[in-house]
């Protein structure tokens, strides 16, 4: 007899479960401010695809911290030189956000 699953369904009758959060996603861009999506276009215009961690939230989203390491571009290098990879702080100033620092780490 095969082993069974909680509710008494057979195991062999498991199918697997589709990835619910991609590695890869333009969605995690798609749901940045205006602002900043606007940077990260201009740095990647080729369908930039994010990854977790891309982008991270300091002070209730008032901070929005870019590692551009966890960034694909179609076509396109990787963000990232000898010194690092580009890294951005966008912080909301009167409703809008705006860069204050950009460097490589």
């Amino acid at each position: 007899m095969g082993a069974l699953l909680a509710g008494g369904v057979p195991a062999t009758n498991a199918t697997a479960v589709a990835a619910v959060d991609p590695v890869w996603s333009t969605g995690r861009i798609a749901r940045l401010p205006a602002e900043v999506q606007h940077a990260v276009h201009a740095r990647c215009a080729a369908g930039p695809e994010a990854g977790h961690y891309f982008a991270t939230f300091a002070n209730s989203a008032t901070v929005i911290h870019l590692d551009y390491s966890a960034l694909q571009c179609s076509n396109q290098p990787r963000l990232c030189t000898a010194s690092g990879c580009l890294h951005q702080a966008f912080a909301k100033m009167r409703s809008r956000y705006v860069l204050t620092r950009s460097d490589y780490e």
